[in-house]
């Protein structure tokens, strides 16, 4: 053979012989630096996981939400979503992320709340409504059982007491008013004002005279049940009765007016 045919002959076998070697990665690199390489895959790619995988193994699920598309082999044949898995927010508008003590979910508020989440309202306490109407300075919120919803009222404890079942006032007749039919030595009534209890042990008859004009029945700033009047009348024992009395004083509870 003629050393041209010869030198040929040994580039072919050398090429052969190049092209089928492989290299190590694990034992034969050092300092591999990939960020010029045309391609840097280093996982499986498909719209379906593999029916078996062995643990350590990963794979990239083309058709699944954009961030939640890499799976790992946690177990014999089990593909776990690696990291946590943060449901798509999607269709999600409006909701906030939650979880169930298992997974993360986006859920919508509910309950007495409803809007946005930056702009919430209460509407509702317990269930049952708050009516739309803006309280007034110094008013405070009632339940009104006739419109079945809470309402903005007047008084230092959310409207009159006669709307509770202690101290309530009730009309006996056109001239005889009693007060705290409720309250007795072995259930007493009890009314706060300020750091001070006040209790209440038995319950208080009004009786109109005479005269015309109002009657007040408050709680005074010093515990006394009292009647602030500008009619004629009596009040039974315990029960404070003042004359020339128009208006709820400063400082009281109210429990009703007659007049």
């Amino acid at each position: 053979m003629k050393a041209p045919a010869m030198l040929a002959a040994a580039f072919l076998l050398a090429a052969a012989a190049y092209s089928q070697t492989r290299i190590n990665l694990r034992s034969q690199s050092r300092d591999v630096d990939f960020s010029a390489a045309d391609s840097t895959r280093t996982a499986k790619t498909g719209s379906a996981l593999p029916a078996t995988c062995v643990i350590g193994e990963t794979f990239f699920k083309t058709n699944a939400p954009a961030g939640h598309n890499l799976y790992g082999c946690t177990a014999g044949n089990v593909w776990t979503a690696v990291g946590d898995a943060v449901p798509s927010a999607i269709g999600n508008a409006s909701r906030v992320l939650s979880s169930d003590g298992t997974n993360l979910e986006w859920r919508a508020l509910g309950g007495d709340v409803a809007g946005l989440p930056e702009a919430l309202a209460v509407t509702a306490i317990q269930g049952r409504p708050v009516s739309a109407t803006a309280p007034a300075g110094g008013q405070t919120l009632i339940w009104d059982a006739a419109a079945s919803r809470w309402i903005p009222a007047n008084g230092a404890w959310g409207g009159l007491l006669s709307d509770l079942a202690d101290l309530k006032v009730v009309r006996k007749t056109d001239t005889q008013l009693t007060i705290g039919d409720s309250c007795t030595a072995a259930q007493p009534c009890t009314v706060r004002l300020g750091t001070n209890v006040y209790t209440f042990r038995s319950n208080f008859v009004v009786n109109l005279t005479g005269g015309s004009g109002s009657a007040h029945i408050y709680i005074d700033e010093n515990g006394n049940l009292t009647v602030g009047h500008t009619l004629a009348l009596t009040c039974s024992t315990g029960c404070v009765e003042t004359p020339g009395i128009s208006a709820y004083p400063p400082n009281s509870i109210p429990l009703a007016s007659w007049s």
